[in-house]
């Protein structure tokens, strides 16, 4: 297989095909929506979203975590980094601090750096290091802001801990347990990218994929603990899960901060109300779960293709971990590797994301980030290919 432009392996999106499937989709149910005569959808919506909305959002979250997500603590965005942008404006103040995984999304980072302190936490197999975070947060309070009514966080964390950006992994029970406790300990805010969720193949002999995926951070901070304080907002879109271009999401909250929010003036007009009420008839037609489905084993079978793939075509010295959900695998190359250069030999052939984008400190020069997400397994082979040979070209030479 042939292409004259280079093979992209660095977006993470849905492709054309599923673009498709989405278009027919909404197609349907806008049909359905539209007959029905509902006048609401062209007005204004509340604050928080339409509680029918809300309502079928709620029940198609409680089904895909199999969890109970509460409507009442869910407010309408539109779309993950637009939650993220009224989280920043509404808790943090120029000179805040965020401590973020090293590595993490590299948007987040350039979101961040225009306001605030970034500081960079250490990973590992589990996730972020929560001990580090802790001294990271001890060390850091002599320098806080005050805290006051109008501005009650002085800190946030902002984490993506569910087949994470870009590295695949997820933060560990025993992880999520400690990082509540240093959450409440600190009090400060902890924002979760729960994009990908959805997106879990966790079952070892393939589909059909009918587990969850692990425990949200947000179900740790349980109002039932003597301790709680309410600091997880857990943000998330349906980019991942139908399209970037319908710009609806939502914030799972607890109360004071859904407050705070509501309060803020930082929500009108924050969502499309004709589109959120379009796919929460999606929901109540069960065609937004089939399709969710259908993505879970595309992605999967993408997944293994690039795997495969990798175990082919790269030197022994690569390494890799497979993902159970989400877009991107995170390549680790030998340190004599220059990433800038292979960028620059491949830029033609295949592209991909380099390590250190999703550092604040421009760490991780030794590693890469490819996306399965966007290409079908043919095109994954040939791309991998291509980057192999261009690996082992640089490792000869160096």
């Amino acid at each position: 297989m042939s292409q004259l432009l280079p093979i992209n392996l660095s977006r993470g999106a849905p492709d054309d095909t599923l673009l498709e499937e989405c278009r027919l989709l909404m197609q349907k149910a806008s049909d359905v929506f539209f007959q029905s005569g509902n006048l609401a959808a062209f007005q204004y919506p509340p604050l928080d979203g339409n509680v029918k909305v809300r309502d079928s959002v709620a029940q198609f979250l409680s089904e895909q975590y199999a969890s109970d997500v509460n409507s009442d603590d869910l407010v309408m965005n539109a779309g993950c980094s637009h939650g993220l942008w009224v989280l920043q404006k509404a808790f943090m103040q120029p000179g805040d601090f965020v401590f973020v995984e090293e590595p993490t999304y590299y948007h987040a980072i350039r979101m961040f750096e225009r306001d605030l302190k970034v500081v960079g936490v250490t990973t590992d197999d589990e996730g972020v290091d929560v001990e580090m975070l802790d001294e990271l947060l001890i060390e850091c309070s002599q320098k806080k802001c005050q805290v006051t009514i109008q501005k009650p966080f002085w800190a946030m964390v902002y984490l993506v801990p569910t087949f994470h950006n870009p590295t695949g992994r997820c933060l560990s029970m025993s992880r999520c347990k400690q990082l509540i406790n240093v959450l409440r300990k600190h009090d400060v805010l902890c924002v979760c990218d729960d994009v990908y969720n959805c997106l879990a193949f966790l079952e070892e002999d393939g589909p059909p994929f009918i587990q969850p995926a692990p425990k949200r951070l947000f179900s740790y901070d349980n109002k039932a603990d003597s301790s709680y304080l309410g600091n997880v907002v857990s943000n998330a879109s349906f980019s991942k899960l139908l399209g970037p271009g319908l710009r609806v999401g939502w914030m799972e909250c607890p109360k004071r901060i859904k407050q705070f929010l509501l309060q803020s003036n930082l929500l009108r007009g924050n969502v499309s109300h004709l589109t959120s009420c379009i796919i929460a008839e999606m929901i109540k037609m069960h065609i937004l779960q089939e399709h969710v489905s259908k993505c879970r084993e595309i992605y999967y079978l993408r997944m293994k293709a690039m795997c495969a793939a990798l175990d082919k075509f790269m030197p022994s010295t690569v390494q890799y971990w497979p993902p159970k959900g989400g877009y991107f695998i995170w390549i680790i190359l030998p340190r004599r590797v220059d990433i800038d250069k292979l960028f620059e030999i491949c830029k033609n052939k295949v592209l991909f994301r380099c390590g250190y984008h999703f550092s604040c400190t421009q760490s991780f020069r030794h590693c890469i980030r490819l996306s399965f997400s966007y290409q079908s397994p043919e095109v994954i082979e040939e791309g991998v290919e291509k980057l192999g040979v261009a690996i082992k070209q640089m490792l000869r030479e160096c």
